[in-house]
């Protein structure tokens, strides 16, 4: 099993990408269409909303119920 996390995919994403097709034993070439339907760039808008959330109280509800899934940064 392959676990990929969206923040390693946006902030680490040749290294990620490495990983996973390392896991499918595929090399880079069979991916041709590179950041087509997923950039980067423009995901990485969407890592840390989270820290402007209002009710504090519910993320750590969050965390602490699911901490082996949540990013540590």
């Amino acid at each position: 099993m392959l676990r990929i996390r969206f923040e390693d995919l946006v902030l680490k994403y040749d290294h990620t990408l490495k990983k996973i097709y390392d896991f499918l034993g595929e090399n880079k070439e069979t991916h041709v269409n590179k950041k087509r339907h997923f950039d980067p760039l423009l995901s990485s808008k969407n890592i840390g909303l989270w820290k402007n959330y209002p009710h504090k109280n519910e993320i750590d509800k969050i965390y602490f119920g699911l901490k082996d899934y949540c990013y540590n940064i």
